[in-house]
């Protein structure tokens, strides 16, 4: 399972966002994204959770994304 993890690490690197589909709960989806400091250090994080019957992932995720690079970058000009 160490490579299924690394894998999947790797892909959230590539891709900016990570998801939860109904890992956590059934019928529970996420999609979360990293706030980073200046550098490439995560510092925190922005998620949306919702019911996998009513949040659709394709849409709530380049919102997620959006914000998580806006709050990086006013991170980054605060500091």
């Amino acid at each position: 399972m160490p490579g299924l993890l690394t894998r999947q690490l790797e892909t959230i690197r590539d891709h900016g966002v990570a998801y939860d589909r109904e890992e956590s709960g059934t019928g529970v989806l996420c999609a979360a994204a990293p706030i980073l400091d200046q550098g490439t250090i995560a510092i925190g994080a922005i998620s949306a959770s919702g019911w996998s019957t009513r949040m659709r992932l394709d849409h709530v995720t380049s919102a997620v994304h959006t914000a998580a690079l806006s709050l990086s970058r006013a991170v980054g000009r605060a500091a």
